[in-house]
């Protein structure tokens, strides 16, 4: 039956969850009430979940992405501002937006992780850089400069 779909995995799914709805949605109910009845449901509420887990795997998953795009030095390439948690992907011809609603965020991560989308439109700006960026793209060259100075306390 899986040759039958060979490239259209999901086609499957969606199908065989309907044709099989009520015994999945039943399997669903008594696996909650085992899980629920064992104790581990009330320790994963107490702990929180898995959110640390994700969260830390989020950040491992945007440094790498953040090195792919940036070839392996990740600063702002205007700038040279190196704060991770300062930096983000700007889209050199703009249309972020756009891409956006189309893919959700992590998606587009993951893409640019598998090397499933090309990089050659993204580079790596600070927020100030991304807003500057922005803001030029917008309403075309600002009367105002900006300067960059690395206080040294």
């Amino acid at each position: 039956m899986k040759y039958k779909y060979k490239g259209r995995e999901k086609e499957y799914k969606k199908e065989y969850y309907q044709e099989n709805k009520d015994e999945i949605e039943k399997y669903k109910k008594a696996y909650y009430q085992k899980w629920k009845k064992s104790g581990k449901y009330n320790e994963y509420i107490k702990t929180g979940g898995n959110k640390e887990k994700c969260r830390k795997y989020k950040k491992k998953l945007r440094e790498k992405v953040l090195s792919i795009i940036s070839n392996g030095k990740i600063e702002c390439t205007k700038c040279g501002c190196d704060k991770i948690e300062l930096l983000e992907i700007n889209h050199k011809n703009g249309k972020g937006n756009k891409e956006r609603k189309e893919k959700h965020p992590f998606n587009l991560m993951m893409s640019i992780y598998k090397r499933e989308r090309k990089t050659d439109d993204l580079e790596i700006l600070c927020k100030v850089c991304n807003s500057l960026d922005h803001l030029k793209r917008k309403y075309g060259e600002l009367p105002y400069e900006i300067r960059y100075c690395k206080n040294k306390r």
